[in-house]
């Protein structure tokens, strides 16, 4: 599976961390986005010429998918780390839904084992790590806006874009990805502070 990543300037550099966590768990085939002055990991890198902004660094990484990929593909922020167990269980993924394997506290339900629909409109919190076939890609690239104020809440207009189209979501509970922007987000967000035992 093809990985997209978006990268930007932070004052804690973690995409190392998260290059290696996720060729440990067998994504090997991984393209970064990366805004000007980026640290650029050892991965195929496509550099920005000026910034874009965290919403429209992530919509050309997904116009990228859509001209590139055939199949299956993610698009993932460059601070997180994943369990090696994930590409496993990405394998056997309905082709109508997108997937997001991380799980924010926002929407945990301890209850549930596996993937669970969540409908959360622009409240999704969480845009770390989404996973979809390139034929819901395209659709998705033809009903997200262009540009969006504040240039972020890209998990919001994705939410927002699904629920346009009837196509479902489905997180991963327990989560298998874990944020690492605690303090150093480019975005200003914290890390999801819930109690990961791994």
């Amino acid at each position: 599976m093809q990985l997209m990543m978006t990268t930007a300037p932070r004052s804690k550099v973690v995409i190392h961390n998260t290059v290696s966590s996720l060729k440990t768990a067998d994504f090997t085939n991984i393209t970064v986005f990366c805004e000007p002055d980026s640290v650029e990991p050892d991965c195929q890198v496509i550099q920005n010429q000026t910034t874009l902004g965290a919403y429209t660094n992530w919509r050309r990484a997904l116009s990228y998918a859509c001209d590139n990929c055939t199949d299956w593909f993610g698009i993932v922020q460059d601070d997180l780390i994943v369990k090696p167990v994930l590409r496993n269980v990405l394998s056997n993924l309905y082709p109508d839904h997108v997937y997001s394997p991380y799980l924010s506290t926002v929407h945990h339900r301890s209850e549930i084992q596996g993937w669970f629909q969540v409908e959360a409109g622009f409240g999704l919190c969480g845009a770390l790590f989404f996973c979809m076939h390139v034929d819901v890609a395209k659709q998705l690239f033809e009903v997200m806006p262009t540009c969006v104020p504040e240039n972020k809440h890209i998990d919001g207009y994705l939410s927002l874009a699904l629920e346009k189209l009837n196509i479902a979501l489905f997180c991963h509970s327990p989560t298998l990805v874990k944020h690492l922007g605690d303090g150093c987000s480019t975005l200003g967000y914290m890390s999801n502070r819930q109690e990961w035992g791994w």
